[in-house]
């Protein structure tokens, strides 16, 4: 089945491309590796919106992919794609006897310093682990479908919107996979989006 293209679309040949690069670092022969990374997550966001000056909100399921460079020992840099889908806050109360169904989807690319440090002297047990933090810049796009339920009336919209995202997890570190969850919030112009998740990273 043929794939709409959106952004979901995108995110998936994508995700088919880090499955296929992981592949290859798994067959690759030697103990050397690159300081580049990449990883795939899963989350939970709470999201706001605003329409025509009405407010809504929704906590969609999301995906998100990152690729990573470790300049050095604690600092990386990291590009995020972030997809929200399914943001369906239900029936809402308009001006007079309006009544509005709003559907969206919320895509970013985020562009974050990462800071990292170990646990392991406190620790001393494998896997190793270490705490996040990352700070970095947003651009998004919220593309919304609305329809006024007493005219039946139906118009479409989207938003773009610059935010600084801040954000604070932990990783596990297992041979080539890290284990990573995280939170990260957003602050957009109307309204905040938190999430909390979980990745999986593959070192090459």
């Amino acid at each position: 089945m043929r794939l709409p293209d959106s952004p979901l679309r995108r995110i998936a040949a994508a995700a088919a491309a880090l499955a296929l690069l992981a592949a290859g670092s798994a067959m690759g022969q030697g103990s050397n590796r690159s300081k580049l990374y990449a990883g795939i997550g899963l989350a939970v966001a709470d999201f706001e919106g605003v329409h025509g000056g009405i407010g809504y909100d929704a906590t969609p399921p999301g995906l998100q992919l990152y690729g990573g460079y470790q300049a050095r020992e604690l600092l990386g840099l990291e590009l995020a794609i972030d997809h929200l889908a399914g943001i369906e806050p239900g029936d809402l109360l308009g001006s007079g006897v309006e009544r509005l169904r709003i559907s969206a989807e919320h895509s970013s690319f985020t562009l974050r310093g990462v800071l990292s440090l170990s646990l392991q002297e406190i620790l001393r047990r494998r896997p190793n682990v270490k705490v996040l933090a990352t700070v970095g810049a947003a651009r998004s796009i919220e593309k919304r479908s609305v329809l006024e339920l007493t005219t039946q009336r139906h118009e479409s919209a989207s938003e773009r919107d610059t935010a600084v995202v801040l954000g604070a997890g932990v990783t596990f570190e297992l041979e080539r996979v890290h284990l990573r969850t995280f939170l990260q919030s957003a602050d957009r112009r109307h309204g905040t989006l938190n999430s909390v998740g979980v990745a999986a990273e593959l070192r090459f």
